[in-house]
């Protein structure tokens, strides 16, 4: 068991400093040379679900996310991605806002956070499905920083909860839902593990990424 000192364990005031800069900047810190800076998140929490600021579609297509999601960091290259954004099941939108609702797993019993009851909680509170192009919106509208956040308060993955058919490259046609992993700071990923189309349930560390509602900008 770790020593403590005051309220905190040696563990925690050892990870204090390493997220100050290390030990030369924690003695900068006490001797008023630096100064903490609280963080504000860009989403509203209520209830336990988080409502992220609007994001618009601009027509991006698959291939041209893979670029950009490469160029932010946010992409990770795994069995099957790729192929699902160079598909036709990949439909890019022009002018879409999006009002993403994230639902937390916490929300659930362990024994009832099944995709059924996920849905039928996003249903009694007016969510739809989103489209698969909003994990894409999303990835790159939050930054490291806000999606180590994210983490801290217990959230691994957002799965994007869409129409989950996407064919594979032409080859096969697998059941699986876009992702937003929190992990190393956000990066896309797919999951093909749903419990619709199998057994179990979603883990308590999955949140649920619906549509609260969606406007069609004129113009």
């Amino acid at each position: 068991m770790s020593s403590e000192i005051g309220m905190f364990t040696v563990d925690q005031l050892e990870e204090v400093i390493e997220r100050v800069g290390g030990y030369e900047r924690a003695k900068r810190l006490i001797n008023h040379e630096l100064k903490v800076v609280d963080i504000v998140p860009p989403w509203k929490e209520e209830n336990d679900i988080i409502y992220l600021p609007p994001v618009t579609s601009i027509g991006t297509t698959g291939p041209e996310w893979i670029e950009i999601l490469k160029d932010k960091n946010r992409w990770i290259d795994m069995k099957g991605l790729k192929a699902f954004f160079l598909s036709d099941s990949f439909k890019p939108t022009s002018g879409v806002t999006y009002n993403v609702a994230i639902i937390k797993g916490k929300l659930f019993l362990d024994n009832d956070r099944t995709t059924e009851g996920v849905y039928v909680n996003a249903d009694n509170h007016g969510f739809k499905e989103l489209s698969p192009e909003a994990a894409c919106l999303i990835c790159v509208s939050l930054d490291s920083e806000e999606f180590q956040i994210l983490w801290r308060m217990g959230i691994c993955n957002i799965a994007i909860m869409h129409a989950p058919s996407i064919k594979d490259a032409g080859y096969r046609e697998i059941e699986t839902r876009f992702c937003v992993c929190c992990m190393f700071g956000g990066h896309i990923s797919i999951i093909e593990h749903d419990p619709k189309f199998g057994v179990g349930t979603w883990g308590g560390t999955d949140s649920f990424a619906f549509q609260n509602s969606v406007t069609l900008n004129k113009g």
